[in-house]
C-alpha cells in the first residue's frame, strides 16, 4: 500500500487501514517532512514526527512528566535497543502510564492534524506483526474512527470530496460489520439525516437531492460515514432505472391526517414518558432492538423528511421529537449509560415520601436535585460515564442552577476524553452565554480550548476566571503555564 498524497486523500488512506484493520506503520513524507502514525488491527497506537522540537519527548518534557537527564537516557536507550521511546519508559518507570496515555494521544492528534493540511507527497504502509507492533504500545485515549471524520471535515474543496467519493449512482447499505456500524462517534445533525436514509434502495446521488442541506455538505458527510465503516456501497449494484427520490409522500404511507395525528401525539408525551417508551421500547430489549427502534422512528420524525404542507405547522412539535428520540437513543445504546440511566428511573419509580399536596413541580425539582448529588458522588468516586448516563436522563428535566452544574460536571468528564473536546467547548460556550459570571465554567473552557490547541481563546477564559475570582489557583497556573509556552 504506497501511493502519492492528492488533496483531500487522506482520509481515504485512512479508512483503508482501519476498515482492513491493518497492523504496522504509516508514513507520510513531503521534502523536508517525514510523519508516521503507528496502528495495531485498524487502531491508531501513536504517530512520530521528524521535527525533534514536536517530538513525544519533549512534549513529555513540556508536560513536566520528563526532565533533560531522563529523557536523554531513555533516548540513548531507543539508540541502542531499537525499541519504542514508550517501551522505554515503561522499563525505566520514567512516566506514569496514565499520563503517558494522556500526552501521547495529544501528541499524535497534533501529528495528524498536521498531515490532514497536505495536498502532496507520498504515503507508504509497513507491515507489522501485531506482536511487533505492541512492544511498548498503549491504547490511547483517541478514537480512530473521530480522527477520521476530523479528517475528512478538514478538507476544505468540494472537488476534492467529490472524487474521493467517486461513482455516487451506487446503492448505500449500513455496515454489515457491528464494530464499524454501532461505533460511537461524534455525529453531526447532517450525517443524522444521511444515516436515516441509508436504507439498501437509494443511492448517494439520490441522498444528496432529497436532503434538506447544501450537497457539498451532504457529500462530506457521506465520505465521513463511508471512511469510519458506518455505510458502505453496494458492491456490484444491478442496472436500475433512476427513480425520483418521494419528496411530497411521508415516510410510513401517504395518509398525512394520521401521521399528523402521531406526530402531535408523540409531542404532547415527551415529558412525561422515559427513554425507553420514548423509543416504544421495554426495559428488557436488547441493543440491537434498541437501534432497530431508532432508526425506524428517526426515520419517521425527521423534521426535514416532511415537505407536505398540511404539515408545515408542526415543525417545532417534530424538532423536539426528534431531538428526544436522538437523546434516547444516545444514552440507550451505551451500556455504562444505560445501566445508570435505569437506576434513575428505577428511583424515579419509587414511592415518593407522603406529603399534603405535593406540587408536581416542586417534587420534579427534588427528583433533579437528588440526580445532581447522586452524579456528584459518583464524580468523586471516579464512575465517570456513571455520571454522564445520570446527567443526560435527568438534564432534560433540569432548570436554572441545578442545570448549569450539570453540564459543568459532564463537561469535566468530557475533558478526560481529548476526542471530546469540540463537545466540552459547544457545552460550556452554551453556559457561559446564560451566565458570564459563572468562573468554574469559564476556567474549564479555557481548559478545553487549551487541549484543542487555542492557546489565546484559552488565555483569554483563564483571564476572566481571574477577574471573577482572583485566588483561583489552577487559572493562574494555566495562565503562567501559557505565558511560558509563549516565551
Amino acid at each position: 500500500m504506497r501511493g502519492a498524497i492528492s488533496e483531500g486523500g487522506v482520509p481515504t488512506i485512512l479508512r483503508d487501514v482501519y476498515l482492513h484493520r491493518r497492523t504496522g506503520l504509516l508514513h507520510f513524507t513531503k521534502p523536508g517532512a517525514h510523519r508516521t502514525v503507528r496502528f495495531i488491527k485498524g487502531c491508531i497506537v501513536g504517530a512520530d514526527t521528524d521535527m525533534i522540537e514536536r517530538s513525544l519527548g519533549e512534549e513529555l518534557a513540556r508536560e513536566g512528566l520528563l526532565n533533560e537527564e531522563d529523557l536523554k537516557r531513555a533516548r540513548a536507550t531507543v539508540v541502542a535497543t531499537g525499541r519504542s521511546l514508550g517501551a522505554v519508559l515503561q522499563d525505566l518507570r520514567l512516566v506514569e502510564r496514565g499520563r503517558f496515555e494522556d500526552v501521547a494521544a495529544l501528541h499524535a492528534r497534533e501529528i495528524l492534524l498536521d498531515v490532514f493540511s497536505w495536498n502532496a507527497g507520498t504515503f507508504r504502509f509497513e507491515e507489522q506483526s501485531v506482536e511487533q507492533a505492541e512492544d511498548g504500545n498503549v491504547t490511547l485515549k483517541l478514537s480512530t474512527g473521530e480522527i477520521i471524520l476530523e479528517a475528512v471535515r478538514s478538507v476544505g474543496s468540494a472537488t476534492a470530496i467529490r472524487a474521493a467519493l467517486g461513482d455516487l449512482n451506487r446503492v448505500l447499505v449500513p455496515s454489515t460489520d457491528p464494530l464499524l456500524r454501532f461505533q460511537r462517534i461524534t455525529l453531526t445533525p447532517t450525517d443524522g439525516f444521511v444515516l436515516s436514509r441509508v436504507d439498501g434502495t437509494l443511492t448517494a446521488e439520490q441522498i444528496v437531492e432529497i436532503a434538506p442541506r447544501p450537497a457539498s455538505e451532504v457529500e462530506q458527510s457521506l465520505l465521513g460515514l463511508l471512511c469510519t465503516g458506518i455505510i458502505e456501497f453496494l458492491p456490484a449494484a444491478p442496472e436500475r432505472k433512476e427513480a425520483p427520490a418521494p419528496r411530497a409522500k411521508p415516510p410510513g404511507g401517504g395518509n398525512v391526517e394520521a401521521l399528523r395525528r402521531q406526530i402531535i401525539s408523540a409531542a404532547a408525551q415527551l415529558q412525561s414518558r422515559n427513554h425507553f417508551e420514548v423509543l416504544g421500547m421495554p426495559v428488557t430489549a436488547s441493543a440491537a432492538e434498541i437501534k432497530a427502534a431508532y432508526f425506524r422512528l428517526a426515520r419517521k420524525f425527521h423534521p426535514d423528511a416532511h415537505h407536505d404542507p398540511a404539515l408545515a405547522d408542526l415543525r417545532d412539535p417534530l424538532e423536539r421529537t426528534f431531538t428526544r428520540i436522538n437523546k434516547a437513543f444516545d444514552t440507550l445504546s451505551d451500556p455504562e449509560r444505560r445501566a445508570a440511566y435505569e437506576s434513575f428511573i428505577a428511583r424515579q419509580e419509587a414511592p415518593p415520601p407522603v406529603r399534603e399536596e405535593p406540587p408536581a413541580r416542586e417534587a420534579s425539582a427534588e427528583v433533579v436535585e437528588r440526580a445532581l448529588q447522586d452524579a456528584e458522588q459518583l464524580w468523586s468516586e471516579g464512575k465517570h460515564w456513571e455520571v454522564v448516563g445520570l446527567i443526560h436522563g435527568a438534564l432534560p428535566q433540569a432548570r436554572g442552577r441545578v442545570r448549569q452544574r450539570m453540564r459543568i460536571l459532564r463537561a469535566q468528564v468530557f475533558l478526560k476524553y481529548p476526542e471530546r473536546v469540540r463537545q466540552v467547548i459547544d457545552e460550556l460556550q452554551d453556559v457561559v452565554a446564560e451566565d458570564p459570571q459563572d468562573a468554574q465554567a469559564q476556567y474549564l473552557l479555557g481548559v478545553a480550548f487549551r487541549i484543542a490547541g487555542l492557546k489565546k481563546r484559552a488565555a483569554g477564559h483563564f483571564k476572566k476566571t481571574l477577574e471573577l475570582r482572583p485566588q483561583h489557583r489552577e487559572a493562574r497556573m494555566e495562565l503562567e503555564a501559557l505565558d511560558e509556552s509563549a516565551e
